[in-house]
């Protein structure tokens, strides 16, 4: 009786772990922050694979096998867009419709790329922006979305929306998930916003023009980036143009990334009272998993705050 038992039991481990595997889809997340949102939908399900590492540019990175692999094996690919992750769209342009492009998506606030190293208006922003959802490749617009936690959670629907669709058997998990995910999401705003309060008319310089989604949602006074394009070195009359605005509007804070050279910005305040800082827009210190995303942002938060307050 009791071998009976026994085999019935393995067979129901058996049925069970194969079940559970057959209900994971296997997902994919191009970067640290689009990974973290996903693992957080995920809880009780399945865990994503994370493509491109938080310590090396999306700009720069370049395929291996394996993540080729991976990519060729996934139910589902969540990415920004050409603009941030290039080097993966030939690759994604197989996977058709399991590829999610979330600046595509619907209800992400997008605003036009700023030109130039030094933005020219009185509170540093650039008013030419624009609202709207253009092509894959269009270079006009700025694709650094999800460091708004209003379209992270634009992102989220989209992204619950697109597992669902795949896997409907858990469709509660996701919804339940998604749902915890969105109010944690809108209590981190207003965090961070209280956070920033004091600091909201510091004008600062940061690496390259990634944070724009940022200071409009906090109403933050950015004054220009050594880089706006990323990987492309600033020219002499960029630095000169830069180091003047740093002397001739107080500029207190030029900030670096630890994905790029540091030295650059280093330079750029020599002989200047402006301090050297750091952001980091995809989290290189931050483990991967539900909670980066969050880490992500209190992080770029508390090192604004920190260094716009010396």
């Amino acid at each position: 009786m009791q071998s009976v038992r026994l085999i019935a039991l393995t067979i129901l481990f058996a049925f069970g772990t194969s079940l559970s595997s057959i209900a994971a889809p296997k997902v994919v997340a191009s970067i640290m922050p689009v990974h973290s949102l996903a693992a957080s939908l995920m809880k009780g399900v399945g865990e994503p694979s994370l493509i491109i590492p938080a310590n090396v540019s999306p700009h720069r990175f370049a395929l291996k096998p394996s993540q080729r692999k991976a990519i060729a094996e996934a139910d589902l690919v969540f990415w920004i867009g050409h603009g941030i992750e290039g080097r993966l769209a030939k690759t994604l342009s197989e996977k058709k419709s399991s590829a999610v492009s979330l600046v595509n998506a619907s209800g992400i606030l997008t605003l036009k790329a700023r030109s130039g190293g030094v933005w020219g208006n009185h509170d540093g922003h650039d008013h030419h922006d624009h609202h709207g959802h253009g092509e894959h490749g269009d270079v006009s617009k700025d694709m650094h979305i999800w460091l708004d936690p209003v379209n992270a959670s634009a992102m989220v629907k989209v992204m619950m929306r697109s597992l669902i669709k795949i896997d409907g058997n858990n469709r509660r998990l996701y919804e339940t998930n998604g749902t915890k995910l969105i109010a944690a999401l809108k209590k981190l705003e207003r965090q961070i916003a209280r956070d920033l309060s004091s600091v909201k008319n510091k004008p600062f310089i940061v690496f390259h023009d990634a944070y724009q989604y940022f200071e409009k949602r906090f109403g933050l006074n950015g004054a220009g980036a050594l880089m706006v394009h990323s990987g492309h070195s600033p020219s002499a009359k960029r630095l000169f143009k830069v180091r003047k605005k740093i002397l001739n509007a107080n500029v207190t804070c030029v900030f670096r990334e630890p994905q790029f050279d540091g030295r650059i910005a280093q330079s750029v305040v020599r002989g200047t009272s402006a301090k050297v800082g750091l952001l980091d827009p995809l989290g290189t210190s931050v483990k991967p998993g539900p909670d980066g995303y969050m880490q992500i942002i209190r992080d770029i938060s508390k090192n604004l705050s920190d260094c716009l307050k010396r």
